[in-house]
């Protein structure tokens, strides 16, 4: 009898802290969701208006726009920010300076919503609204992230990139610096 009361009490207390640690795991991820349902947008016009005032005295750099407390807002929650960025790009009426700050601004985006992105700013491109560095960067990458590099597998990204290599509207300069950064063996 004693043996089967110790091995029961041995028994509570290891089952008491694995479910004592499962719920801690439960009340971390509800945690997480809850901080991320929790996050109040904000206008991405003005947002953007203020990212361009603050360009405008001489915010230039990667790591400028990093300081912009407008640009990280939208920099830091680029999945909440990525329907206004679309819809914002689609109407067509973009400044190269806008298509820059919102290409960069979207560096934290899953690789499909990335790959959309992608696909509006090619079309920007052919329409000459964005300059070639814009979409080398978009291509290339921002700082350290590379979202299509690193993505250079995905079959979908294969397709994109080669579309975009073989299309006559992009130029010898986009097409070299693809061939640079997936060499030329990648194309073929």
């Amino acid at each position: 009898m004693k043996r089967f009361v110790s091995h029961f009490l041995f028994s509570s207390i290891i089952l008491s802290c694995l479910f004592s640690c499962d719920n801690k795991k439960a009340r971390a991820n509800s945690n997480k969701i809850t901080s991320s349902n929790s996050y109040r947008r904000k206008n991405f016009d003005s947002l953007l208006n203020i990212v361009n005032k603050n360009a405008s005295t001489g915010l230039d750099t990667y790591k400028a726009l990093l300081l912009d407390s407008a640009f990280t807002e939208i920099f830091e929650h680029s999945t909440f920010y990525f329907e206004d960025v679309t819809k914002f790009l689609s109407n067509g009426n973009v400044s190269k300076s806008d298509g820059f700050i919102c290409a960069f601004a979207m560096q934290n985006l899953n690789i499909y919503d990335y790959l959309k992105l992608c696909r509006i700013y090619k079309e920007l491109y052919d329409n000459r609204k964005i300059s070639d560095y814009t979409m080398e960067r978009l291509i290339g990458g921002f700082l350290d992230i590379h979202i299509i590099e690193d993505n250079r597998d995905n079959i979908e990204v294969a397709t994109w990139l080669k579309a975009v290599h073989i299309d006559p509207k992009s130029s010898n300069e986009l097409k070299r610096f693809m061939e640079d950064v997936f060499t030329q063996s990648y194309f073929e």
